[in-house]
């Protein structure tokens, strides 16, 4: 499995890093790696801000209930610009997998790329701490976990049809399965989230580790919620930050992630 993910990332990072034209200037990627390398390191990643993103196209603050009159929508982080220079570049980063649709996969060889891009993403966010959104992931409002989870099985459901249903795509639509987030059991994950929501309404210094565990959770959070809870006073109770560490464990038990 790793010569496999070796190779998947090797040829993933060919597709992101080659030039998008003979014209594009050298100082031009020099400038584009150092804008990555400052997401990294960003409190909000490439976001700029949280807005709505309406049903019906518009784009609205991120008031409550924005989105009703326009047929709903779901919120999400804003790109900021240096993310909207890069996209526009062919570098699809910052993907919010909650906005992908199966026709942005299916539109031809760009689609194709895009999907290449994803799937590079989603690697390196494993393999790197989140990558560019390292930090962002404690960014509230960012991103929406169960939005995620739901856009990443729409992915996955979209390779098991035309064009990407035959043999030759076999291998894409395996690490699609197995680097999209689209395995989590979704009533689980619900109760972690309204537990940490608990925890931070009456400790509110756990309020950014809710927001990573809301936005970006993985299987260190429990690990990071036992870090937090042994650094507490010797007399506070510390029951509920370890039923919630044990509810992420069993969330990331084998058995209960699926491909």
């Amino acid at each position: 499995m790793k010569n496999r993910y070796t190779r998947l990332i090797v040829a993933l990072s060919f597709v992101l890093l080659a030039p998008v034209s003979a014209a594009q200037q050298v100082a031009d990627q020099e400038t584009m790696s150092r804008w990555v390398r400052d997401m990294k390191s960003d409190p909000k990643g490439p976001f700029e801000r949280i807005m709505w993103f309406c049903n019906d196209g518009e784009i609205l603050p991120p008031e409550p209930y924005a989105c009703v009159p326009h047929g709903g929508g779901i919120q999400h982080g804003a790109w900021n610009e240096r993310a909207k220079t890069l996209r526009a570049s062919g570098y699809y980063v910052a993907n919010v997998l909650a906005e992908v649709q199966p026709p942005d996969l299916t539109a031809g060889v760009e689609g194709r790329e895009r999907l290449h891009h994803i799937l590079l993403e989603r690697y390196l966010m494993a393999v790197d701490r989140g990558w560019i959104f390292r930090r962002a992931g404690a960014y509230r409002g960012a991103l929406q976990a169960e939005d995620e989870i739901v856009g990443a099985r729409r992915i996955v459901r979209a390779l098991h049809r035309p064009p990407f249903a035959g043999q030759a795509d076999f291998l894409l639509r395996r690490d699609a399965a197995r680097l999209l987030p689209q395995g989590l059991d979704l009533p689980s994950l619900t109760d972690i989230r309204q537990r940490s929501t608990d925890l931070a309404k009456s400790d509110p210094g756990f309020e950014p580790l809710r927001d990573k565990i809301h936005g970006q959770p993985d299987a260190t959070d429990a690990e990071r919620v036992r870090a937090y809870a042994s650094a507490r006073p010797a007399d506070v109770r510390t029951t509920d930050y370890e039923l919630l560490a044990k509810a992420i464990d069993r969330l990331y038990l084998p058995g209960n992630i699926s491909d």
